[in-house]
């Protein structure tokens, strides 16, 4: 089973209505671990949509959001949303050579290692974004929640979950639907990787973790789904290199 084809347009143009708790946990999430961006460089790591990229420049920084689908670089460019606009660079994140050692000061990654399928690529994409990263500089990513993976429902998660599988195997693949913004369902693909996978890739390429995360709703959505939220969809990793 391969994760979500992101170069299918009608996946991205239904994606692109992000998914309920992208607009009223992980979004809101990210920006405040983000804190202070003014005339700071930013890599968006796996851009998608581009609204993060968007939101960081309005906030002052100096955005490059790269992303390997074409379809997803298409839609990201014929945005216009304002004179500062970020620089979106189709590129795949296991490849950042345009850029030169110690770029950035932050370096961004929203839900995106749920969609590499093979673990030395995945390996290749945090040496590389140790390369990037200024010496001080801060590494921000979030990843499915272990209690959500588990799980056969939450607040967001209409089914899927790891029922008969080991949380110990590495890419595993798993289907889950989710809710979008305006309350249908769109279904995903995803890898499975451990937490201690990602220390240990942090570890190996000079990063460390600084904090973790596992955020709330910044407010309740128009039809109180997220009322009632008991399991945290998210996890995110505030890291920073040495």
């Amino acid at each position: 089973m391969k994760t979500t084809d992101y170069h299918n347009r009608k996946v991205v143009d239904k994606y692109f209505k992000k998914t309920l708790g992208s607009v009223y946990i992980g979004y809101p999430a990210l920006l405040r671990l983000a804190g202070d961006v003014r005339g700071k460089q930013v890599l968006d790591l796996g851009c998608g949509s581009g609204w993060l990229a968007h939101k960081l420049c309005r906030k002052g920084a100096k955005v490059v959001a790269v992303d390997n689908s074409p379809s997803w670089i298409d839609v990201c460019r014929a945005q216009k949303a304002g004179s500062a606009q970020p620089r979106f660079l189709l590129a795949d994140g296991s490849n950042l050579g345009v850029f030169k050692n110690g770029r950035f000061d932050l370096v961004t990654a929203n839900m995106v290692f749920l969609n590499v399928s093979s673990g030395r690529k995945l390996a290749r994409m945090f040496a590389e974004i140790g390369r990037v990263l200024k010496k001080d500089g801060a590494f921000i990513f979030s990843v499915c929640h272990p209690l959500a993976e588990a799980s056969a429902r939450t607040a967001v998660k209409l089914k899927g979950g790891m029922r008969g599988v080991s949380y110990f195997t590495e890419g595993y693949k798993q289907k889950t639907s989710y809710l979008l913004a305006d309350y249908s369902s769109i279904a995903f693909v995803d890898s499975h990787w451990s937490l201690e996978f990602y220390s240990r890739l942090l570890r190996q390429n000079g990063m460390l973790i600084a904090g973790l995360r596992e955020p709330r709703p910044a407010k309740i959505d128009p039809r109180r789904r997220l009322q009632d939220y008991r399991v945290p969809e998210y996890i995110f990793f505030e890291c920073r290199k040495g």
